[in-house]
């Protein structure tokens, strides 16, 4: 009789032992999981890696071309037209030199579109050389950034953020004038008068 309390009183403290032993490995589960998982959930979360899809050297030329047509548009908010005709000529150049082979090995319909593209915006800054009207330059300006917006799109544009500001007013009441822009700040190089300088509003980025 007494060695069978004996061997129940060792059992029931095993128990207690194990149950004991029990509950801190539950304890220390759940530290794990709460402050420790907490912690390396709450740091950064790994980036996508973004695959650039042109060659650096295409890019630089897509630069350069911006360039030049920021000039242009610079220019054109003054109204001298000596001053756009001399601006003008660069953003030729620099179309001249964007070679576009590249765009063959993706896809040959990016590339015949992206071509025909290219001509209207040359043809349309040709005609900026045959006005003396800054009227009429800045009506041909409207048809290059017309074709230039899309162009980015097509060939896959891969800079910093550009806007398409639009000035709903620009030739009148019923014809309005879009430009490219690099920052969200509105000069319109439509303006003719000092109080329609900063008419527009971003419709689109890209």
């Amino acid at each position: 009789m007494v060695l069978n309390c004996l061997i129940l009183g060792k059992i029931d403290k095993m128990k207690r032992i194990l149950a004991v032993v029990f509950l801190a490995a539950v304890l220390y589960v759940a530290y794990l999981f709460f402050f420790t998982g907490a912690r390396h959930a709450s740091g950064p979360k790994p980036q996508a890696i973004r695959v650039q899809k042109h060659s650096a050297l295409f890019n630089q030329r897509i630069s350069a071309t911006l360039d030049r047509y920021v000039q242009l548009r610079d220019v054109l908010v003054t109204g001298d037209s000596m001053a756009i005709r001399g601006a003008t000529q660069p953003f030729l150049s620099v179309l001249d030199s964007l070679d576009l082979g590249e765009l063959k090995a993706d896809d040959s319909t990016i590339f015949m579109t992206a071509k025909q593209q290219l001509s209207d915006i040359r043809a349309n800054a040709q005609d900026i050389l045959l006005q003396t009207d800054p009227h009429e330059m800045r009506e041909d300006f409207r048809m290059v950034s017309e074709n230039v917006y899309p162009f980015l799109k097509t060939v896959g544009y891969e800079g910093p953020r550009l806007y398409w500001i639009t000035c709903p007013s620009a030739f009148g009441a019923d014809l309005e004038g879009s430009w490219i822009n690099r920052s969200r700040e509105i000069v319109n190089p439509y303006a003719a008068r000092p109080q329609d300088k900063n008419c527009g509003e971003i419709n689109d980025s890209l």
